[in-house]
């Protein structure tokens, strides 16, 4: 089922570069949503714009959405920490820097119709709505999927569509799309998404099994490019019969994995975007900030299945 979040998503209108966040004031207000902005600015500063990421709009973004919002209770108190947090079922929400890398290499644009392949519990969804025109994502966990609309809702993110299934088809009756982002780490690259992918289009998404590297793949006409970004660590992406037999027949886990770690990542020049782009040049065997690399995910490291992700 296709969930709209909020009425002017449906329209197909563009949107400015910066988008206004509404909330309802009974379940959240103003001064809830605001209190933690300096930790914000702390995880912005020291987590990810001394790694590199230095695109202003994505710094922006990032500075405005109140991640909190996006982890159970429990863990709000470690929201703006460098480092996933579990979310339930089984999955985690990715590293701040993580978001803020693929996000950074995918370069939105405010007229961009962006994929999400895994919504996870909606927070990279977030930063996505705030940079583009509309965002169309899809989570293979009902409960999740219920979870991000409701949180994307509440923050007045309207240009968002929402629905639950299996991310390896994509979203055709909706495509092309300009921009692509997968948040789950699929043995090669999914062949329906690059067909996708409009001419000039973009996608990130981490490609391998016990060896991953995030991708940066671009089309020209008939031609697809695919370079380098990063070593990451992502768990499985699968198809929606593959999870639900991996969970026992019952409900499958997201596809989105839990949300992974760079293995290592530094700024270096991109000839389509300048400098500041995210290069690939990382160390494999070092984590952005020299610590040793670590699983991503709380639970059994040799799961299949994995929440779609942010």
């Amino acid at each position: 089922m296709l969930h709209t979040i909020g009425r002017r998503a449906a329209t197909g209108k563009r949107h400015a570069p910066t988008r206004t966040m509404t909330r309802k004031r009974e379940s959240t207000g103003p001064d809830r949503a605001d209190a933690r902005l300096a930790e914000r600015e702390r995880m912005v500063e020291e987590q990810i714009a001394r790694r590199g990421v230095l695109e202003a709009r994505v710094l922006e973004a990032m500075r405005r959405i109140p991640r909190h919002r996006f982890v159970p209770p429990e863990q709000e108190p470690f929201a703006y920490e460098d480092r996933p947090l579990p979310v339930g079922h089984g999955q985690t929400i990715s590293q701040p820097y993580i978001v803020a890398l693929m996000t950074d290499a995918l370069a939105v644009g405010p007229r961009h119709r962006v994929l999400e392949v895994g919504t996870g519990t909606g927070y990279q969804t977030a930063i996505l709505a705030l940079l583009a025109g509309s965002v169309w994502t899809i989570e293979i966990v009902e409960a999740l999927s219920r979870r991000a609309r409701r949180s994307l809702a509440e923050l007045g993110l309207d240009n968002v569509h929402a629905r639950t299934g299996d991310g390896w088809a994509g979203w055709p009756e909706a495509a092309p799309f300009d921009r692509i982002i997968v948040t789950a780490a699929p043995d090669r690259l999914p062949e329906a998404l690059v067909a996708q992918l409009a001419d000039g289009g973009r996608m990130v998404v981490p490609v391998g099994d016990a060896r991953q590297e995030l991708l940066l793949v671009t089309r020209r006409g008939d031609r697809v490019h695919t370079r380098g970004i990063a070593p990451v660590r992502f768990v499985p992406m699968v198809h929606a019969t593959a999870a639900s037999a991996a969970a026992g027949g019952d409900a499958a886990p997201c596809e989105g994995a839990s949300r992974a770690e760079a293995t290592g990542a530094r700024p270096s020049s991109d000839p389509e975007r300048g400098a500041g782009a995210v290069g690939d040049d990382a160390s494999p065997d070092e984590t952005p900030n020299g610590a040793a690399p670590s699983r991503d995910q709380p639970g059994d490291p040799g799961r299949s299945g994995s929440t779609a992700g942010e």
